[in-house]
């Protein structure tokens, strides 16, 4: 018994001697000397000043960044009024900034050192700080007014590039100003006057309803009849904004699969220009699309331009289907070089067959070796390519083409062997070869 009373009176003791060492004002409000509705009060411990003084200004950031991102969420919540909004946006990284421009103003209030302990006590004055937050707020206003109105401009100028760009650029200014009014709202005795004429979720809603706007349409060509392989007619497209021409405006050009046919600008009547080549596509998905990209805008914004893109559909002809013979010029080829021409020709819709009327010679040939030097050694750099010519079952040669590929390795042997299974037959010169059968068999007749 008179043990256990000597180890608690220990312990108590023990107790009081560790409270001692703290300084009175430490986590006291009461005693530290600055009233909590005038200042941001943070406290921090350490082995060092420097630790305890970035301990005492993350106490404070801690407090603001808690404070404000119930604020926003709040505002937030309310602007969409239970509405479903595509529009969205992490405030976390912004609130974040915005707390660490306004520990540049935190002063150190007291100070003490005790038993290798070092205790600061930082504030932040609500009211110095509300003063000089309402003046960024109203500079950071007048220049998003400057953007807002270029845009307009712009808009009414047809440059949609040049107006989403500004509209985005306002977006970011606005958003920023919505974190920094619900600081000084949270903080100063009068929420911040006047308030700014537009919104981030009213400027995203403008720039939705100008690409809404935006159509791209079929002026010339469409729904075309050809054989397999040939090239279509020009394709001609036309961008508008409502029923206006838009001009200098980026078109590029897709097959179904989305491999590019060109690309390009349009011209002063907004028009566009495109020639494609008869590929045939599973599911019968024989079209190209015409869409817009725009380079300097943000790439959500483009996604919302894919549906004001244009179809051109063409159809192959049904019997126009061709069988060939391949004929591999290197009797010792490997076997497994053979399959992938083979696989890459029969998934392009070719038949193979020895009796086709038609033969295709496959030559396999070395282009360009070179030895590089290397940070780990020396490695080879081999260029390959297959020759390929399509001629007649009296030997007459109706065209050629052409297919590279590229191999490095540090053995020589093994780059001209990858460079050889690299080799990638394109798909419109391919079929594009094979529409000079149906040249040819018009000039034997």
């Amino acid at each position: 018994m008179k043990k256990l009373f000597t180890t608690c009176l220990c312990l108590l003791i023990f107790g009081v001697h560790l409270s001692a060492k703290e300084p009175k004002w430490f986590r006291n409000s009461a005693k530290s000397g600055y009233s909590l509705n005038q200042y941001f009060v943070g406290y921090g411990v350490g082995n060092s000043y420097e630790e305890a003084t970035n301990l005492a200004k993350s106490d404070i950031a801690g407090q603001l960044e808690t404070s404000i991102s119930s604020q926003v969420s709040i505002k937030e919540n309310e602007s969409i009024n239970g509405a479903t909004s595509s529009f969205t946006r992490e405030a976390s990284s912004e609130i974040n900034s915005l707390v660490k421009q306004t520990i540049q103003g935190v002063q150190i209030g007291r100070r003490a050192k005790r038993r290798g302990k070092y205790y600061i006590l930082a504030t932040l004055n609500k009211k110095s700080f509300a003063l000089s937050l309402k003046d960024e707020i109203s500079q950071a206003i007048s220049e998003t007014n400057k953007q807002l109105n270029a845009a307009k401009k712009f808009e009414s100028q047809r440059d949609i590039q040049q107006a989403i760009q500004h509209y985005d650029d306002a977006i970011q200014s606005l958003t920023k100003i919505e974190k920094k009014i619900s600081i000084y709202n949270m903080i100063g005795k009068r929420k911040y006057s006047p308030t700014p004429s537009s919104s981030s979720q009213k400027v995203h809603t403008q720039i939705t309803e100008l690409l809404n706007r935006v159509s791209v349409t079929i002026q010339e060509g469409d729904k075309q009849t050809v054989k397999l392989g040939q090239e279509l007619q020009p394709i001609v497209f036309q961008a508008r904004v409502d029923d206006q021409p838009l001009q200098g405006i980026p078109i590029t050009v897709r097959y179904s699969d989305r491999s590019k046919v060109n690309d390009g600008y349009t011209d002063e009547s907004g028009s566009f220009s495109s020639t494609a080549v008869a590929i045939p596509f599973k599911n019968n998905e024989n079209f190209i699309t015409a869409e817009i990209i725009l380079d300097s805008i943000p790439a959500h914004w483009n996604k919302a331009l894919i549906s004001s893109s244009a179809k051109s559909y063409y159809i192959i002809e049904e019997n126009d289907i061709r069988k060939i013979n391949i004929m591999f010029t290197e009797p010792d080829l490997n076997g497994d070089i053979k399959k992938s021409l083979q696989d890459q020709i029969e998934n392009m819709g070719i038949t193979l067959s020895d009796s086709a009327p038609v033969r295709l010679e496959a030559s396999l040939q070395e282009e360009d070796s070179k030895e590089i030097e290397g940070i780990f050694g020396n490695k080879y750099i081999v260029t390959s390519k297959w020759v390929l010519t399509l001629k007649t079952s009296n030997n007459v040669t109706l065209g050629n083409m052409e297919s590279l590929g590229k191999g490095v390795h540090k053995n020589k042997t093994k780059a001209i062997e990858k460079s050889k299974k690299s080799i990638k037959i394109k798909k419109p010169d391919f079929l594009e070869l094979l529409s000079k059968e149906s040249k040819g068999d018009a000039n034997e007749n």
